[in-house]
């Protein structure tokens, strides 16, 4: 009887894993709609012109990590866009694994906190970074150059710009 036990358990775990394996190989589904992993390409049409009142001047693609980057102002911030499909949502497991994981120390500062609804992780280095997932999909970090404080950071991040991102939702 015991063996029984033991094949319906192994059984079980290979059906759940086979299972597992199908659902990483498939499109994402959201709302009975399939959608692919956007390219980059794609992403940088998400990328608003204008922030507050500054401009992007400086777009990049890096399409190994299914992410755009842009620069805004004089340099002022860095705003980037990542599609976590691209990997099976790992860089969002990642995100909530670290969630309250704070530190503390001469060169870095780490804390979460929550902002305008979004739970966020926010680094100091040289430079204050904010990074959050939007729409249970996407990794966005906005990070500031020239001595930004993370508050003044978060408002220059106008989140309705992002909305066209809802539909991949």
């Amino acid at each position: 009887m015991k063996r029984t036990n033991i094949y319906t358990t192994f059984f079980l775990l290979s059906a759940v894993l086979g299972f597992f394996r199908l659902v990483s190989d498939t499109p994402i589904q959201s709302n009975n709609k399939r959608y692919d992993v956007l390219t980059t390409e794609q992403l940088a049409l998400f990328l608003p012109d204008e922030l507050k009142s500054f401009k992007r001047n400086r777009l990049r693609q890096v399409p190994k990590e299914h992410k755009v980057i842009s620069n805004y102002g004089a340099d002022e911030f860095v705003l980037t866009i990542q599609d976590a499909a691209k990997d099976n949502y790992k860089g969002i497991e990642e995100f909530n694994d670290t969630y309250y994981k704070t530190s503390l120390s001469e060169t870095l500062i780490r804390f979460p906190k929550v902002r305008s609804g979004f739970r966020t992780i926010t680094e100091i280095r040289d430079e204050a970074t904010i990074a959050f997932v939007f729409n249970e999909r996407f990794i966005i970090t906005i990070s500031g150059l020239n001595n930004q404080t993370p508050t003044r950071l978060w408002t220059y991040l106008e989140l309705s710009k992002l909305r066209p991102l809802d539909r991949f939702h």
